[in-house]
């Protein structure tokens, strides 16, 4: 055990990591609210908060690569081309 610390203290309080962080009054007032009202813990709340902002920031990439792509396709007419193709493909194999 390190020196300084008590040997009531239990260690195995803190499995995860915790951060202090610093919120203007009204949105802690807010986020005690809502966990109030969904019935979870203000802790639960912020991670389901950061997990939703984290995957809809890495969304947003996607979303922007996919963007380029549609807009060069309407410019060329490539994917539309190459979507004909494969549907006529299909068809062509079925009995009508």
């Amino acid at each position: 055990m390190r020196q300084g610390i008590d040997a009531k203290y239990n260690s195995g309080y803190t499995l995860d990591m915790k951060t202090a962080i610093s919120l203007p009054n009204h949105l802690h007032q807010a986020a005690d609210q809502l966990a109030e009202q969904l019935g979870i813990s203000r802790s639960e709340l912020y991670q389901r908060a950061l997990a939703r902002y984290i995957a809809e920031y890495r969304d947003e990439g996607t979303t922007v690569a996919l963007n380029a792509i549609y807009r060069d396709e309407g410019q060329s007419g490539l994917l539309e081309t190459a979507w004909e193709l494969a549907q006529t493909e299909t068809l062509g194999n079925d009995e009508w």
